[in-house]
């Protein structure tokens, strides 16, 4: 593991690569436990999870999907170009959320087929307020794809400052802000799976989906957000997510990012009129 920590504006963050993980079918659980096993040395806890085996079963499953394919390794990646982007991207989401709250990146490889040819070889994580887990491998437009994932998971870092993330409604709530709040910092054209559903689709499976506002049920969410089922089409619940922050907006133009964070997902949906 190599550890570079960067000083911004007397607040630190850390960058941590966890790139000794190779592409073993054989090995791949030992070499999972033992990055794991690094970072509880170096943390002193699971960065966010709850125990050992969570972190591990997480990380599995990220950085070689469940159906193992072999791609590119990211053995080739620019850490300093990486390290670059990182304190670009942070520094300008603190400067947009006047967020000045210790970080800490973590940077793994990607085997996992589905980040790969779907999200541009960049994946990301927030497992609480100070760890953000980043899963890559580098292609050709790396930058942008770790651009867009860098500052959504900033979002879910300050979501986390100040609330739980428990029920269905929350999901909706806090990735459509993390989305909306991803635009203001790189601007661009929305993400693939904020506009995986039209407005009219969103509406409607949202009207769907009101009575289960308040579900904790793991599956559902599976479901919802990442087309677990033959219901909901893949990406559906980022879609909603968007669509009713992009409605809150519009009836609050006024708010700061500092007062959106604050506010409770029912506030929000209730200010949004979706």
């Amino acid at each position: 593991m190599n550890l570079k920590t960067n000083k911004e504006n007397n607040a630190h963050f850390s960058i941590d690569y966890y790139f000794n993980i190779s592409f073993s079918v054989a090995d791949k659980k030992a070499e999972v436990e033992f990055a794991v096993d690094q970072i509880k040395r170096h943390y002193q806890n699971y960065i966010g999870f709850k125990n050992k085996k969570n972190l591990a079963d997480f990380l599995l499953e990220e950085i070689y999907g469940i159906n193992i394919t072999a791609l590119s390794s990211g053995d080739k990646l620019k850490r300093s170009e990486v390290n670059g982007i990182i304190k670009e991207i942070i520094s300008e989401c603190r400067r947009i959320s006047k967020n000045k709250s210790k970080l800490a990146i973590h940077i793994f490889p990607s085997y996992n087929k589905f980040i790969n040819t779907q999200m541009s070889g960049v994946s990301g994580y927030t497992s609480n307020s100070r760890n953000v887990l980043i899963f890559i491998s580098p292609q050709k437009d790396l930058q942008t794809a770790l651009e867009n994932t860098l500052a959504h998971e900033f979002a879910h870092t300050i979501a986390f400052k100040y609330h739980k993330w428990q029920s269905l409604l929350d999901c909706l709530i806090f990735e459509g802000l993390a989305d909306n709040f991803r635009e203001s910092v790189m601007g661009g054209k929305p993400a693939p799976w904020s506009i995986a559903l039209s407005q009219t689709n969103a509406r409607k499976t949202f009207i769907k989906l009101k009575k289960f506002l308040n579900s904790k049920n793991e599956n559902l969410y599976s479901q919802v957000f990442l087309g677990y089922s033959n219901k909901y089409p893949l990406w559906s619940g980022y879609a909603i997510g968007y669509q009713i922050m992009k409605s809150y907006f519009k009836h609050n133009k006024n708010k700061s990012w500092q007062e959106v964070f604050r506010l409770r997902p029912w506030e929000i949906l209730k200010q949004s009129k979706y």
